[in-house]
């Protein structure tokens, strides 16, 4: 009972990611972050539908998420009821969260005092609820600093861009936008959006950069075990590791071709598809695609058989990444200065 009471005391955010474990997976270690590191109550706002995967709930429900962070399910959604075959990636992530959202009102308003909002890139539509219920709102974009400058100023008459471009022309209505990036990653980037008199213009929110926010314990399969002993007989730099989240806009057979030419560079690589798997070797002969097997097969050689000074960055940035999430890093200081704020 004890508990229960302490956690209620504690300053109330909310988080709520879109469907797909690319959105939940950072917004997770986020609400994780803000638990555990700034003693805040989470509720983290999960889309229900009705083809979550199992890695997601094995996630959602794992017994290892920490004391102060709720896991909130809206009502399903049927995914088939709203959506169509061959229906984009982002039109399809967007309408399941309209259809999602009409009962979020009722639930920010059932879980009481909430003292900021924090929601992903297909969400936006959530800013108008808290505008309404005078929460302030985030933007978390999961993607890069530069994905995220050029949805600002690419021509939102591009209808390949439509559905993002809804999304990103309503970015200035939220209260600040959380990166999940680091500066030393970014650098030119992260100065255009902070500095640069155009993003002045079009009101961009307050930049946060708060990452890179990755998973900090995962169990392994028996499938990972021997992928793991596979690497451990490599020679040292020696493996190329691609991996594609969960493939994005690409289609299989888009991927395909990717793997394709990652075997014609002969060089050892493992690709990583998320919730489809992991593959070392392409399965079938691919036709046509947008990314030529050829230019993969020349970069992957490029990279094992050149690259030295790529991966001297890599490890530097490794290196980085590691300092700027300790106490006293950037992407630590950039949070807690929020936290700071929320708590006032």
């Amino acid at each position: 009972m004890l508990e229960v009471e302490n956690e209620t005391a504690k300053p109330h955010v909310a988080i709520m990611p879109s469907p797909g474990m690319g959105h939940i997976t950072p917004l997770l270690e986020i609400a994780k972050r803000l638990a555990v590191l700034h003693d805040f109550h989470v509720s983290f706002i999960v889309i229900a539908t009705n083809e979550v995967s199992a890695g997601q709930d094995n996630l959602l429900r794992s017994s290892t998420l920490p004391p102060g962070l709720d896991v909130v399910y809206l009502p399903t959604v049927d995914v088939f009821a709203v959506t169509t075959d061959g229906m984009p990636v982002a039109a399809r992530l967007s309408v399941i969260v309209e259809e999602a959202i009409k009962s979020l009102k009722s639930v920010l308003v059932e879980l009481g005092k909430i003292r900021a909002v924090v929601i992903d890139l297909f969400c936006t539509q959530v800013f108008d609820i808290c505008s309404e219920l005078s929460i302030p709102a985030y933007l978390f974009f999961t993607a890069s600093v530069a994905l995220l400058t050029f949805f600002s100023v690419k021509n939102r008459k591009i209808d390949e861009y439509k559905w993002y471009l809804f999304h990103s022309s309503r970015f200035h209505l939220g209260a600040g936008i959380f990166l999940n990036s680091w500066e030393d990653l970014e650098p030119a980037n992260f100065k255009a959006i902070t500095e640069d008199p155009f993003f002045k213009r079009i009101h961009t929110p307050p930049v946060h950069p708060v990452g890179p926010l990755i998973k900090q314990e995962e169990p392994l399969t028996a499938s990972d075990a021997d992928y793991l002993a596979w690497l451990d007989k490599q020679p040292p730099n020696s493996v190329l590791f691609v991996s594609l989240g969960s493939g994005g806009t690409l289609t299989a057979e888009q991927l395909t071709e990717l793997a394709w030419g990652l075997e014609l560079s002969h060089q050892r690589f493992i690709f990583v598809v998320q919730e489809i798997g992991i593959a070392i070797k392409p399965a079938a002969e691919p036709g046509s695609s947008l990314v030529g097997r050829e230019e993969v097969e020349r970069v992957a050689r490029l990279v094992i058989l050149e690259g030295k000074d790529t991966r001297k960055k890599i490890r530097e940035l490794k290196d980085s990444a590691a300092r700027t999430m300790e106490i006293d890093g950037s992407s630590y200081d950039s949070l807690a200065c929020l936290a700071k704020e929320w708590k006032s």
